[in-house]
Parts: structure tokens; C-alpha cells; sequence
């Protein structure tokens, strides 16, 4: 783990092997100013970002950013959201060239729900409670050497996509994390957060 978020008491955790107790979790919201947004820092680019999460199955438009650094500019960034119709959506910009993938699967949901993208080469998988649930192709891997961004928002003036639901917990990985590992996360996160 290069980076690990307890949301609401903004413990950061960034030892390479750093365990997480979520017994303490109970979650944030986010508001249209930046002052809500939570700065995080990691030694490199993650390939695995977890997220424990809930956007209610009743949300209409974009669920907002979860994690991210997009300034709209060119320079190297990327974004973790819930786009429209709740679809998890991994944006970036690489070289000055915008990369986007929208995932079909609606994650709003009636309980708090586990979400994870890992991303291997230009291969992005998006799991869900554990299990991988969609894969998508990329033309090019992520951009590296990213290690700034916030969570509950991204880095444009103001905070118009805050996340309009409740961010509990992020994990942010410098490896691709297996299927039972991510089982196991969602897991963990399922016993103690609920």
C-alpha cells in the first residue's frame, strides 16, 4: 500500500506494507469548496485504487470525484469519479492527451459499496464488492511519477465535481492488486464498516 485514507479523522498511512484499521471509519461528505477536499501524497503513480464508498441509488448526474489531481490542464493527471448514471469513470491526461474510460456498471446503491480499478499496462479492470465485474483496454499506460491529489475532488477552481455521496476509506497501490486480494479488501471493509 503507497497510500492509505481514513476520510474522516485524515489519518494518512504511507509505509509500503501499512495495514488500515476501519473499525474507526464513518465517513465524509464534500461541498463545492475546495477547503473540503482532503491533499494526499504517495511516493509514485498507483496501478489500484480502492475506494470504499456510498452513492445513493436515488443520485441523478455525476456522482463526482473520488480521488484526483485534473487542473484541466495538459499536464500529466487523473481522476477517479462516479460519472453519470453512477458509472465509475478513470480519466487521465497523458502528454498533454485526454484518456478516458466510462465503465457500464452503475454503482449507486441503498449501502455503503466497495469499488476498485486496477490498472495494468492498458488493461483497467473495475471490481465491485470484490468481484471483477468489467475490463477495458487503453491505448496507453497511465502517466507515472503522479503522487498529488485530493480526495472528495479534484484540482480545478472551486470543487464543482465534489463527491456528492460518502467517502469512507481510499487505498492507493503501487502495484496491481490480484482478485483475491481485492476480494479480501472488500471483505475487510464489509466486516468492520458495517
Amino acid at each position: 500500500i503507497i497510500c492509505g485514507v481514513s476520510v474522516e479523522s485524515r489519518e494518512i498511512r504511507t509505509e509500503e506494507e501499512a495495514t488500515f484499521d476501519f473499525s474507526q471509519v464513518i465517513g465524509r461528505t464534500f461541498t463545492l469548496t475546495t477547503a473540503t477536499q482532503i491533499p494526499v501524497t504517495t511516493a509514485k503513480t498507483p496501478h489500484t485504487f480502492e475506494a470504499l464508498v456510498h452513492l445513493p441509488k436515488m443520485a441523478v448526474g455525476r456522482g463526482g470525484v473520488i480521488l484526483g489531481n485534473y487542473t484541466g490542464g495538459t499536464e500529466d493527471q487523473i481522476n477517479l469519479e462516479i460519472h453519470n448514471t453512477g458509472r465509475v469513470r478513470l480519466f487521465y491526461v497523458k502528454d498533454g492527451v485526454k484518456y478516458d474510460q466510462i465503465f457500464n456498471t452503475d454503482v449507486r446503491s441503498d449501502s455503503v459499496i466497495h469499488i476498485a480499478v486496477t490498472v495494468d499496462g492498458t488493461t483497467a479492470t473495475l471490481y465491485v464488492g470484490g468481484a471483477p465485474v468489467e475490463v477495458a483496454t487503453w491505448a496507453v499506460p497511465l502517466p507515472e511519477n503522479m503522487t498529488t491529489y485530493t480526495v472528495g475532488g479534484d484540482s480545478r477552481q472551486g470543487n464543482a465535481q465534489y463527491f456528492r455521496g460518502t467517502i469512507y476509506v481510499v487505498h492507493l497501490f503501487a502495484d496491481v492488486r490480484t482478485a483475491s486480494e481485492m476480494r479480501s479488501d472488500a471483505v475487510q471493509i464489509a466486516d468492520t464498516a458495517g
